[in-house]
């Protein structure tokens, strides 16, 4: 039979591939593969199915199927990334997806040969011919065709959401925990740039290809696996695999009691980390940090404690990493947990009688005291520095150590842009920014902190342009983007910035009668001194001070922005830390109240706003 594809010919009789007449050498079980895929082409063809009909029951690995597949595509002009002719379905197998039509031999014999003619060798003696003229070319250009070709190196990677195998949902917190680790371990041990969690989970229902997925992240390889927690055994599969080809690079199972789970997560890493620079020679990884033994209870209040920090239940959070810190009060990760929920409750719900900075400050302490190493600890302790103590110099100097030892957790680089922005450099704080968009792409946090830093640099249209495209992709994300409503008003668009304004503010009806009634008696400037004469009325509830100050100021209000701003202060309100950059106080800078505010907030001399202000 022969199978025409395009302009391929597979001529099962002659075990021969050729293209426009012409055949094409390829190795003896990628033939098999495709004549298989061919004649299998009504369905999908599971890895298992594929391992049985190429080798017959040996044991070999799936990077020697994954390396056949990648040598079927490129011998019919296909490839990881195309997929016109051998298709990947994600987590089942391959399908032959080209038109293919079957052709009978016109020059085939319809009687035996004549005598003296040649007979037929047979088909083994025809497989070890073509095999022979194979390895007689492989002798003579070196063993290439038999390997991946020469590729660009692996430098980031996104480790998607991990597969809970259990029956039980209640342990998808254990799960994302070993995703959490794995991310942290690879980010710890080599130079790859690792994408956060909080950008793949959108990836979590597995119904994208890996080649879309790895485009949209702008990574290189994508690993994937499975959790299986069984009592107090846990096993965890996982698999490297090349996000422009879709070919697996690498993978492993791994079974062990859950007391040793941090060094099987290390011991993923590491074989990632080596098969990746066996296979693309990428940079060198750094020595390897030290793994600590810790007790499996205090690990489970500890991934109990991210899964609700991770959904901003800092309270659920706190009681976790308190009860972890009970077991084990020498574990530096659960002291840094306290002290972030601390932080974090006190910057969304601020109660300024409370303690919770002074106990934040002394759990931050100890956890760099206990762990010299703790990217954790360095962070929330330079968190605190610069928004609640205003140590500019200390602040600096533990948000640089947590970037060198994690550099892709965002918090971390969003409050060191705003510590280069206190310092006067407002573009390398929007560079930082922007480089944190690089490990969290998808993150709306992430997105957000970068349009408001474009502000403070006056680039309004860059942030307009984003906005707008959000809005056509979900009309509904209007609600959500307040930079883009501050940028539409600076450059004097007051209409479509007031409806936006109207938008956000009108979900409540109060607000929404004094906005329209602001409206009607004075334009844009009588509804936004409406809107904050009554937020005014909510106070001490409301707490929203800069919120107040930016209003007045857009109504052309000065004395109440002022006003509001020395609360703000008085209370030592983080976000007061913006205001010197914030384009909308811009008339205030010129008057010796605000520049008095300025110097005792501490901001240096030397800082300065860009040109133009």
């Amino acid at each position: 039979m022969i199978y025409r594809v395009g302009r391929f010919e597979i001529d099962t009789a002659r075990f021969q591939l050729a293209a426009d007449g012409k055949a094409i050498p390829v190795e003896p079980q990628v033939f098999d593969l495709i004549v298989c895929l061919v004649e299998h082409r009504d369905r999908v063809l599971t890895r298992e199915e594929l391992f049985d009909t190429l080798w017959a029951g040996r044991i070999v690995s799936d990077t020697s199927l994954s390396n056949h597949i990648k040598s079927a595509r490129k011998a019919l002009g296909d490839d990881g990334q195309k997929q016109q002719v051998i298709q990947t379905i994600h987590g089942r197998g391959y399908r032959f997806v080209a038109e293919v039509e079957e052709v009978t031999p016109h020059d085939a014999p319809d009687e035996a040969p004549a005598s003296g003619q040649p007979t037929d060798p047979g088909p083994d003696r025809r497989r070890l011919v073509i095999y022979a003229a194979v390895l007689v070319l492989l002798v003579a250009v070196g063993s290439q065709l038999l390997l991946p070709g020469p590729g660009e190196p692996i430098r980031s990677v996104a480790v998607m959401p991990l597969k809970n195998l259990s029956d039980d949902p209640e342990q998808q917190y254990f799960v994302e925990g070993m995703q959490d680790a794995l991310i942290t371990r690879l980010t710890r041990t080599t130079e790859l740039r690792v994408i956060s969690k909080t950008s793949t989970m959108r990836y979590v229902a597995g119904e994208k290809a890996v080649p879309d997925i790895a485009r949209e992240l702008n990574v290189d390889a994508l690993i994937e696996g499975s959790v299986l927690r069984d009592e107090d055994r846990v096993r965890i599969t996982a698999q490297l695999i090349h996000g422009q080809e879709d070919e697996q690079l690498w993978a492993g199972s791994y079974d062990r009691d859950l007391d040793d789970v941090l060094l099987l997560i290390n011991e993923i890493s590491s074989a990632i980390a080596n098969e990746i620079e066996v296979a693309v020679k990428p940079q060198l990884p750094r020595e390897s940090a030290a793994i600590r033994s810790v007790d499996i209870a205090v690990h489970e209040q500890i991934l109990k404690a991210r899964h609700y920090f991770d959904r901003f239940r800092f309270e659920e959070s706190l009681r976790h990493y308190q009860r972890a810190v009970e077991m084990d009060r020498t574990f530096a990760t659960a002291h840094a947990g306290v002290a972030a929920s601390y932080s974090l409750m006190e910057i969304f719900n601020p109660d300024p009688a409370s303690d919770r900075i002074p106990r934040a400050r002394q759990a931050a302490l100890q956890a760099r005291a206990l762990d010299e190493e703790s990217a954790d600890g360095f962070a929330v302790l330079g968190f605190i520095q610069l928004y609640f103590d205003w140590d500019w110099e200390s602040a600096g100097s533990n948000l640089r150590r947590a970037l060198e030892l994690n550099p892709n957790y965002g918090p971390t680089r969003h409050a060191y842009a705003d510590y280069l922005m206190i310092m006067g450099d407002l573009e390398e704080s929007l560079k930082q920014v922007e480089i944190g968009l690089l490990y969290d792409p998808f993150s709306p946090m992430a997105n957000s902190v970068v349009q408001y830093h474009r502000l403070f640099v006056h680039r309004y249209d860059e942030v307009i342009e984003v906005g707008r495209a959000a809005i056509a992709e979900d009309p509904n994300a209007a609600i959500s983007l307040p930079s883009f409503r501050e940028a539409l008003w600076l450059v004097g668009l007051h209409d479509e910035a007031f409806e936006l304004f109207r938008q956000f503010w009108g979900r409540d009806d109060e607000l929404r009668q004094a906005i329209d009634s602001g409206y009607s008696q004075a334009g844009h400037t009588g509804a936004m001194l409406a809107l904050a004469d009554t937020l005014s009325g909510r106070v001490p509830e409301y707490k929203g001070y800069i919120a107040l100050a930016q209003l007045y100021a857009r109504a052309g209000e000065p004395e109440s922005a002022l006003a509001w701003l020395e609360q703000a202060y008085e209370y030592r309100q983080p976000q007061l830390l913006h205001v010197k950059a914030m384009p909308v106080f811009a008339d205030l800078q010129s008057d010796p109240r605000f520049q008095d505010l300025l110097r005792r907030i501490g901001f240096p001399q030397s800082a300065s706003l860009p040109a133009g202000e």
